[in-house]
């Protein structure tokens, strides 16, 4: 087997070969590109083991590889780097090597590499939560732009039958680039919130077609957009092996600082999945809100009296986490 480790950039990348029959270790630049990717592997002896290290770049470069048949391994960008902390130069060339010697130890770090269906739930979730945050955007223009004029709006909802029988006699009033603007932003936010109707569709078609998101929707204060975003960031249930490794993949559990009998919490950590927290802080906050009771919820009450509502919402998350994960785990297939 030949092993290759790849240093991935946005146009130009770099791989490191080590062929098993010479001991050989040939380094190569190419183009992120998967016709000049098959070309630079094409005289290599197969099959082939290839360390991908991490980045917003390598999941294409993954999918290509795996169709040419090669057993991918994506590597943690944040560990290999105290690995090459400390040399007299950072190139490419040397984080290849760096991850080619540490694949010959067997001492890769290596991170969950995602299956295409996983990548497209993904796609879904956040694209439509960055849609989201858009149509927020838009709307707070419009209000701005209709209050600088001194015009009040006694409506919340600025895509209701009130707000659309009325905003455009409120944009005449305006002076003539306030009023162009406003109508620009009202045909997008039109637009936006014709696609959102498409993708909501899409996303409950998706949380039907699948076991897991589905069988979520039983948890008081979890919708269909949650249920999906749960599923698709956790990915794989297996890589965890219990409720805490969980926990912290999701970063809804807050820093030890511990020094004999002192131990003091801190803020939640930095390097964790926030897409995945984002969707259990929304599943704990709906839980909080439900009129259903879970442990969530109690959780919740019980420590928004102590600690407040911040820290309620992020305790009430774990439990909706480990929730999660005894539900998925009892859809598993059991092994004979």
């Amino acid at each position: 087997m030949t092993q290759v480790a790849m240093d991935v950039h946005k146009r130009h990348s770099t791989l490191a070969a080590l062929n098993p029959s010479t001991g050989e270790i040939v380094v190569r630049k190419f183009l992120t590109d998967r016709n000049d990717l098959a070309r630079k592997l094409a005289d290599l002896p197969r099959p082939l083991m290839v360390a991908v290290e991490s980045s917003r770049h390598s999941p294409a470069i993954c999918r290509w590889l795996q169709a040419m048949g090669a057993q991918v391994h994506l590597v943690n960008a944040t560990e290999l780097a105290k690995h090459t902390k400390g040399k007299a130069a950072k190139t490419d060339a040397n984080d290849a090597g760096t991850m080619l010697r540490l694949m010959r130890l067997d001492e890769l770090p290596e991170c969950y590499l995602a299956s295409e269906e996983v990548v497209q739930l993904r796609d879904l979730w956040r694209g439509r939560n960055a849609l989201v945050e858009i149509g927020t955007k838009l709307r707070s223009l419009l209000r701005s732009t209709l209050a600088r004029a001194g015009l009040q709006l006694n409506y919340s909802d600025l895509r209701g039958k009130s707000a659309r029988d009325s905003m455009p006699e409120l944009i005449e009033e305006l002076g003539p680039l306030s009023a162009f603007m406003a109508r620009v932003l009202w045909a997008l936010l039109g637009e936006l919130e014709a696609h959102l109707a498409l993708i909501n569709s899409e996303l409950k078609s998706q949380v039907a077609a699948h076991p897991v998101a589905s069988e979520l929707l039983a948890l008081p204060g979890i919708g269909p957009v949650v249920a999906l975003g749960l599923v698709a960031e956790i990915g794989c249930i297996e890589r965890f092996a219990d409720p805490k490794n969980l926990h912290s993949y999701a970063g809804v559990v807050p820093r030890v600082s511990q020094s004999g009998d002192s131990r003091r919490t801190g803020s939640l950590a930095s390097e964790c999945n926030r897409h995945l927290r984002r969707a259990t802080t929304t599943a704990a906050q709906g839980a909080s809100r439900c009129r259903a009771d879970s442990d969530a919820k109690r959780t919740y009450n019980r420590v928004k009296r102590r600690c407040g509502s911040n820290s309620a919402k992020i305790a009430a998350g774990r439990k909706v986490l480990t929730e999660v994960m005894f539900i998925w785990r009892d859809l598993m297939p059991q092994s004979a």
